[in-house]
């Protein structure tokens, strides 16, 4: 089935309003992958893929921010946090990638009816915008558990001031 022209171009619409200039576009796919400015000097950066059909829209990021894979401390305390966090949030999840040391964020896939293609704009922006908010918090936390080695807990209560 052919992708709506108008879901693309809603798409592509939002990451013109939200400055992502520079972004590949694959239309046979549905794919799109982008820089997004998460507004916040701890992690200033995300690289994002956006999966879009028909039926669907998902949107996975993946922060500049790798974890020493050999800190054994720091893995588990990572994996930690990102399960507090979790457990704080919705829609969204914070995965940890064991054989590089990766941190992932992953929106929820949310189901687009055929008939509302047309009103993906207010969707799509919505979920940008909603990752990029999800970073700005933790991103202070996550960092002081993997540079300035604290607790999950501690790291924790500093993103919810």
């Amino acid at each position: 089935m052919a992708l709506s022209q108008t879901l693309l171009n809603n798409v592509e619409l939002a990451l013109h309003e939200l400055n992502c200039n520079r972004y590949e576009r694959d239309d046979q796919n549905g794919i799109f992958s982008f820089t997004l400015d998460t507004q916040t000097t701890e992690i200033p950066n995300l690289e994002f893929f956006m999966s879009v059909n028909e039926n669907y829209l998902q949107i996975f990021g993946l922060l500049p921010l790798l974890v020493d894979v050999n800190n054994l401390t720091t893995v588990c305390r990572v994996i930690e946090f990102l399960k507090i966090v979790n457990a704080d949030i919705n829609f969204k999840k914070f995965t940890y990638v064991p054989y590089n040391g990766a941190i992932e964020l992953k929106h929820s896939p949310y189901a687009i009816a055929q008939a509302q293609t047309k009103k993906t704009y207010p969707l799509i922006m919505g979920k940008l915008l909603s990752v990029r908010e999800t970073v700005k918090t933790y991103a202070p936390g996550l960092l002081a558990v993997v540079s300035q080695g604290e607790t999950p807990r501690e790291a924790f209560a500093k993103c919810r001031l």
